[in-house]
């Protein structure tokens, strides 16, 4: 997402997202609407702290050492002010020359609906970790 908003400012020969939204019609309907409670800053830190295994579900992940040192390291006031910044996300500009791979098992940001989406089977929402052989193939252009 920080990717289209930076390609709207620089207009980049081409974007590419993984494991992203291009706008926020692509967005779960459940964080727009939290987005619009204006619930978010008002939860405490330890909602921004999954356990590990809850982690791993969302993510998909196969690695789990990763996952949970991933979450050691995870700093829970920017992952609260991540899931704001999702949930309020207004982008309605889809960007020309963008190159969008998406996981069919993503549950953090599921695959939206658009054929210009490149499907890695089986890919999670940690796939640029886990399926990097299969991701390589439509970054050679």
């Amino acid at each position: 997402m920080l990717a289209v908003e930076i390609s709207k400012l620089l207009k980049p020969e081409k974007t590419i997202l993984i494991s992203s939204a291009q706008t926020k019609e692509q967005l779960p309907r459940l964080y727009r609407f939290i987005g619009r409670l204006k619930i978010i800053p008002l939860l405490p830190k330890f909602c921004f702290q999954p356990p590990a295994f809850i982690a791993i579900k969302l993510f998909s992940a196969k690695n789990k050492t990763l996952i949970k040192a991933i979450l050691k390291d995870t700093n829970p006031q920017f992952s609260k002010w991540a899931a704001q910044a999702i949930s309020t996300w207004d982008n309605t500009t889809t960007i020309p020359n963008t190159i969008h791979i998406h996981g069919n098992k993503d549950f953090i940001i599921p695959i939206p609906k658009d054929s210009k989406i490149h499907v890695i089977e089986g890919g999670g929402h940690f796939m640029i970790v886990e399926n990097a052989d299969e991701i390589i193939p439509f970054l050679q252009f």
